[in-house]
């Protein structure tokens, strides 16, 4: 079977376009495809500067620097990840007062955002001819960061941060006992910024140390410091932008469960393999899945490579903790599904500081698959599962998350019987042609 292309990942396709302003010259994109979330977000940064042209397959990024500007009216854009990244490039101005416009769920979330990591409080909400706006001005104070239960700062608020100190000059540290999604810290690296990594704890000793260490009650965890340094100026590279491992999932979970697929193997081109990135991978593996990875690369401050993977024996249950499930939780509904077809009882814990946060997707979850035949409870914690081998169809209900979208579409491929899909959402904005490229390979 032909190697498959994705569309690229899209929060880092954001990440980059950000530092493409911040970096005083070009920064050129090899290979780079838009998606109308990524254009969306690189019209918005047009506002604050950036200049954006396209050649061919590449695009080229021209920025200004720390010297942008900041539109007094900031357009919020539907993506928590951009909306994160531009309030954080605005928190450079303390004086303006800013005027921030959206749907009234993107203005909630980006009220809270402020809140949590800027201590901002919104000084008026109003209906204007822009639409419903929010006012609130910036404070001098240091952003907020704070430590969840299981030893993370929430990703968006630590990149946040990150931009806050770049664009301010400042030097902040913080550290945390198991970093998720830390491609844009190294990013900020690979563009030349002054920041460190220190990594402390039990993976500097020894066997024998960790068990004399703990024989004597001295803790050894393990914890990882970032520091970024005041820096002068971002350093104009080239940059690649690994392919999308949402997209890849799905099309990996399509090969893994659909006896179509027995004797066929499915490569998908330079797919992000960062570890703290792409947990689903290794969820399967653990599963029993046949998935490989080849031609690794660990270039521009992360991990793509392709991945490879065969149709091999029904996967086994097993159980998993949210040290794995934490690097992998927008694909979750991924492994839900390969669970629904595993031998035996799977659970799948999710972070408990996301319990609540987590628990109605949990409940859509099991209220649809259960139409598989599959037997599944949801529990404060996530999702126990007893796996089916055969998966029947159903009438599904997507309640406008392209995930669930695309894992019921998945379904759909080999399922017993006629599916349907209701509330799909924007799933073409959020994974273009991906639905088209399942039906193809499904029937090649």
């Amino acid at each position: 079977m032909e190697d498959i292309v994705l569309n690229p990942d899209r929060e880092l396709s954001e990440d980059v376009l950000a530092l493409g302003l911040l970096v005083n010259g070009r920064t050129t994109l090899d290979d780079f495809a838009f998606t109308d979330r990524s254009r969306h977000f690189a019209n918005l940064l047009q506002e604050f500067g950036l200049k954006v042209e396209e050649k061919g397959s590449n695009t080229i990024l021209t920025g200004v620097g720390f010297s942008y500007k900041i539109p007094a009216l900031l357009h919020i854009p539907e993506s928590d990840n951009a909306m994160s990244l531009l309030l954080a490039l605005a928190s450079k101005d303390t004086e303006t007062l800013f005027s921030a416009t959206g749907t009234a769920e993107q203005l909630q979330k980006a009220k809270t955002f402020l809140a949590e990591v800027f201590g901002v409080k919104v000084e008026n909400e109003s209906d204007t001819e822009a639409g419903k706006t929010i006012s609130f001005h910036f404070e001098h104070v240091l952003p907020l960061l704070k430590e969840t239960r299981e030893g993370c700062i929430p990703y968006l608020a630590k990149n946040a941060v990150l931009v806050n100190a770049l664009v301010l000059g400042r030097t902040v540290e913080f550290d945390e006992r198991c970093p998720v999604r830390s491609s844009f810290v190294e990013m900020l690296a690979y563009f030349g910024a002054q920041i460190q990594i220190q990594t402390t704890g039990m993976q500097e000793m020894s066997e024998l140390e960790r068990r004399i260490a703990k024989a004597r009650g001295i803790k050894t965890e393990r914890r990882v410091k970032t520091v970024i340094s005041e820096t002068k100026i971002l350093t104009s590279h080239d940059y690649f932008v690994p392919n999308d491992p949402t997209e890849a999932c799905a099309l990996v979970i399509l090969s893994i469960l659909s006896p179509a697929f027995k004797n066929k193997k499915i490569t998908l081109k330079n797919v992000l393999v960062a570890a703290d990135r792409a947990g689903a991978f290794s969820a399967l593996r653990r599963m029993g899945a046949k998935i490989d990875f080849g031609s690794r690369h660990e270039r521009y401050g992360t991990a793509y490579a392709d991945v490879i993977s065969v149709y091999d024996k029904r996967l086994s249950s097993r159980r998993l903790a949210e040290d794995i499930l934490c690097t992998c939780l927008e694909e979750y509904p991924f492994i839900a599904l390969a669970a629904s077809t595993a031998d035996g009882e799977s659970i799948l814990r999710i972070p408990d500081s996301l319990s609540k946060e987590l628990r109605p997707r949990c409940e859509t979850l099991a209220r649809n698959l259960k139409q598989t035949g599959a037997s599944i409870g949801v529990y404060d914690e996530g999702l126990v599962i007893r796996g089916r081998e055969e998966l029947d169809a159903g009438r599904f209900d997507a309640e406008n998350d392209p995930v669930l979208g695309l894992m019921f579409n998945v379904i759909s491929l080999f399922s017993q019987g006629e599916t349907t899909i209701e509330n799909l959402g924007n799933i073409d904005v959020a994974f273009p042609g991906i639905v088209n490229k399942l039906k193809e390979i499904a029937q090649s």
